[in-house]
């Protein structure tokens, strides 16, 4: 059978796709058992610290492996990319932590992989399929990750304009409001950190942004790129937790045609798109230490 070229999201071609059928309807058939399983290892991994109830969680991740079956099953890719973009910004909307959506779907490949190979293992094809029901995972957490941190960043967003129109009701007029470079605020402690940014500009070394998720780290990775006179050239930010480990390091440095599965032409890496400009790196810490390793080594010597 001549092979089918079409890929989709650089991981998955449609014939693996339509080889995972027998998976797919399996996962139908039995979708409410896998889901007590999956809230099972839920409970457990998290306790009391969990973000979703027994029923939130049914009804959330219940109505994900449906979306998930049938549009596969239909061979209807725009479909299964809508619907867990919904996923996100559902997850998003709720308050769910991403370390916990991450964990939640680590969880769901657990049960589901022992419930096939515990009950059902005679219907599988070899190990082929488990990897691409991997590669399928990789694809869902690619597509959940960028719409869940877009999601928090247009929250952030909001928040923002908010505190500004508190600020111009409260001053009494728009021009007492105090901006620097996308950052808006008026207080002894914001002005600190215009005056750090502004401090931290006028070097050429990394600066290390920390902060909880949602206070606006990106804003002030932009801010000094426009306070250090960089306006016009690259500014490259780069989510480490929406790359798959095994692709980060060939998207940071690059590679040639063909170096993995899915590479259908050369890259210079983001790390060279952004010379003369600023790389911003988010989620760092979700980078795997080998790969952190080696990015150390970049930072020394400023150069790839």
């Amino acid at each position: 059978m001549a092979r089918l070229e079409t890929r989709y999201f650089h991981l998955l071609t449609r014939e693996e796709i339509r080889d995972l059928r027998p998976i797919l309807e399996i996962l139908r058939d039995h979708r409410d058992e896998v889901v007590v399983s999956w809230h099972g290892r839920y409970l457990d991994h998290f306790g009391e610290a969990r973000a979703l109830g027994e029923a939130d969680f049914r009804e959330i991740y219940g109505r994900d492996i449906d979306a998930i079956v049938r549009n596969l099953l239909d061979d209807d890719m725009e479909g299964f990319e809508a619907d867990v973009r919904a996923l996100a910004r559902d997850l998003v909307d709720r308050g769910v932590p991403f370390a916990e959506v991450v964990a939640s779907l680590h969880l769901f490949e657990e049960s589901a992989a022992e419930f096939f190979h515990s009950r059902l293992k005679i219907m599988l094809r070899g190990p082929g399929v488990y990897l691409t029901f991997d590669k399928l995972s990789h694809v869902r957490m690619i597509l959940l990750a960028g719409t869940y941190f877009a999601g928090r960043e247009a929250e952030t967003t909001t928040r923002l304009r908010r505190l500004e129109g508190e600020a111009d009701r409260l001053a009494g007029a728009p021009a007492a409001r105090s901006t620097f470079h996308g950052l808006v605020g008026r207080s002894n402690a914001i002005r600190r950190v215009y005056e750090q940014v502004a401090a931290a500009a006028g070097g050429l070394g990394a600066v290390l942004v920390t902060g909880e998720s949602g206070v606006g780290k990106e804003l002030v990775a932009r801010a000094l790129h426009e306070c250090a006179g960089n306006a016009d050239r690259a500014f490259v930010a780069v989510n480490c937790a929406a790359l798959p480990r095994e692709l980060i390091e060939a998207e940071l440095f690059g590679h040639r045609k063909g170096a993995y599965t899915g590479a259908q032409g050369d890259s210079v890496g983001l790390i060279r798109a952004a010379a003369g400009g600023t790389l911003f790196l988010d989620e760092i810490t979700e980078m795997a230490p080998g790969s952190q390793a080696k990015l150390l080594r970049v930072l020394e010597d400023r150069s790839v």
